[in-house]
């Protein structure tokens, strides 16, 4: 059943986010009834619903992958999603609701998984290294609430 909610998320009309939301809230509650519904394959395929131009089909896309996280495995592939995600709206002005959700997400997986901090320090830096001082101050807080990376 997960699969199928996964796979009509992803593959559903690029104007149709309300078919998009309906199937990630039907795939959450698949998740809060039955933890084990959702695996780590689920993370990688849930983040290609982030291409949505849809900030709230973003938002419950990235809600659904973070509770299917359950190793350092799961995080690792779901930072790299967020890696490529913040790389290909870096430079889009219109998008900084959604930078900020992303970069929110990045401190979050490290916060659940302590074992992958250095690789969201490694995407928080490497974000801040295209310019983006904007955010600067989220680096920092990063910085100063996971010391453990240094």
């Amino acid at each position: 059943a997960a699969a199928a909610l996964v796979d009509l998320v992803v593959t559903s009309e690029s104007d149709n986010n309300n078919q998009r939301l309906v199937a990630l809230e039907h795939l959450e509650a698949l998740q809060s009834r039955f933890p084990e519904a959702a695996t780590g394959e689920t993370v990688v395929e849930v983040l290609r619903a982030l291409g949505a131009s849809d900030l709230q089909v973003r938002r419950k896309a990235l809600n659904v992958a973070m509770r299917a996280v359950v190793s350092g495995a799961g995080a690792e592939a779901m930072l790299g999603g967020l890696r490529r995600d913040l790389s290909r709206v870096v430079f889009d002005a219109s998008q900084d609701a959604y930078k900020r959700l992303l970069l929110d997400t990045v401190s979050t997986v490290a916060s659940r998984f302590p074992e992958v901090a250095p690789l969201a320090l490694e995407v928080l830096l490497e974000y801040l290294q295209h310019g983006n001082v904007h955010y600067s101050d989220h680096v920092t807080q990063y910085i100063k609430y996971h010391p453990i990376c240094f």
